[in-house]
């Protein structure tokens, strides 16, 4: 997260409470150094802190799943948090959180935010990241989504690929296949 060539350990806590907010959740970031994980910089982050959008609210549940990546590729590994009880519209319909890494480790107030206004939907369910061919991508699970047939809880991915805008041409682009 912060560049240093250490692993950090980030730790979903989805029913942490709190104060008097029931099962808001909060994600860990349990930074590395060079004996291993360290208390010294970690932090707690939740729905309204720095830039994080939302509120922490009752059963929202934030940080029940997670991945990590470098979305912006700018070298320092970013949090993906998967929020998928969390009430868009009034209805469950999810929100994917991402908070950029730094060279201080997790930014709170460099995020951005997906989210899905679709009754039920429970965008952010599943989340997985890698370079699966075209760049950088995060898949997002949406298990609730329904199909365009209106078949319920059909469910549904969506993909997101955050390409390197400086490069034109791949290795082997000259080969005929």
């Amino acid at each position: 997260l912060n560049g240093d060539s250490y692993d950090e350990l980030v730790v979903g806590s989805p029913y942490e409470d709190l104060n008097t907010t029931v099962d808001a959740g909060v994600v860990h970031a349990i930074y590395g150094s060079a004996v291993g994980l360290t208390d010294a910089g970690n932090i707690t982050v939740f729905q309204g802190e720095g830039s994080i959008f939302g509120t922490a609210e009752t059963g929202d549940v934030f940080g029940l799943v997670l991945t990590t990546g470098d979305f912006d590729l700018d070298g320092y590994d970013d949090v993906v948090i998967g929020t998928p009880f969390e009430d868009t519209a009034g209805n469950s319909g999810g929100i994917v959180h991402m908070v950029f890494g730094s060279v201080s480790g997790m930014n709170i107030n460099d995020t951005m935010h997906y989210l899905e206004d679709q009754a039920e939907a429970n965008f952010g369910g599943a989340l997985i990241s890698g370079d699966f061919g075209s760049g950088q991508t995060l898949i997002i699970g949406v298990p609730g989504r329904e199909s365009g047939d209106m078949d319920f809880q059909a469910g549904a991915i969506n993909t997101k690929v955050f390409k390197n805008p400086y490069i034109i041409f791949k290795n082997g682009f000259e080969l005929n296949l």
